[in-house]
């Protein structure tokens, strides 16, 4: 629940915390997890990336699947999507905007 005040780029593995409360995701540079502990079944992971962090990276050449530039200009489908996690997806996020989004999900200690 703390997130450190920094001028450095914050990274965070959120797997265990999509959709269990509230963050405030400004604070962070990137956002990743996995959502088959609170979304979906396994194959999937979720990124936000802050806008500032997407661009073409000529000086430090990474494989595809990390270049963040081409996977938003791609639609994050550089590589082939595991289409039943994505299908999946969407209905649980149907469901919860159905219920009134995510705040409306019950939290436990």
């Amino acid at each position: 629940k703390f997130v450190p005040e920094t001028t450095s780029t914050l990274v965070c593995d959120m797997s265990s915390n999509f959709l269990s409360r509230p963050v405030d995701v400004s604070k962070f540079g990137i956002i990743y997890g996995g959502v088959q502990k609170n979304l979906a079944p396994a194959g999937l992971a979720v990124m936000i990336i802050r806008e500032d962090l997407i661009k073409p990276d000529h000086l430090h050449p990474v494989p595809k699947i990390w270049d963040f530039k081409l996977q938003s200009d791609g639609n994050s489908c550089v590589n082939t999507p595991n289409v039943f996690s994505i299908y999946m997806t969407n209905l649980v996020l149907k469901h919860i905007k159905k219920c009134g989004g995510s705040n409306t999900l019950p939290t436990f200690p």
